[in-house]
């Protein structure tokens, strides 16, 4: 899936600064979404719920890694 077949990425109607490139990952994930059209049930474009169920991943693991440090443990070593 190329940048040619993802048009919408990051929409610039959304104010936000400097927003980071898209990932492949979340390329990869949007591409899955719309190939089952998994989008349809909310009527929202796949690239929002790829980059929505990033960022929950990106919640758990801060969440996760905050327990691990109020256990006295260490930190697990991830890309976040």
């Amino acid at each position: 899936m190329g940048d040619e077949d993802y048009p919408y990425a990051r929409a610039s109607y959304v104010s936000a600064p400097q927003e980071p490139e898209v990932t492949t990952l979340e390329r990869e994930i949007a591409s899955v979404l719309n190939k089952h059209s998994a989008e349809n049930g909310s009527n929202t474009p796949d690239f929002i719920l790829a980059e929505y169920l990033l960022s929950c991943l990106k919640a758990f693991n801060t969440a996760n890694n905050s327990c691990r440090a109020f256990q006295g443990q260490e930190f697990l070593n991830g890309d976040n």
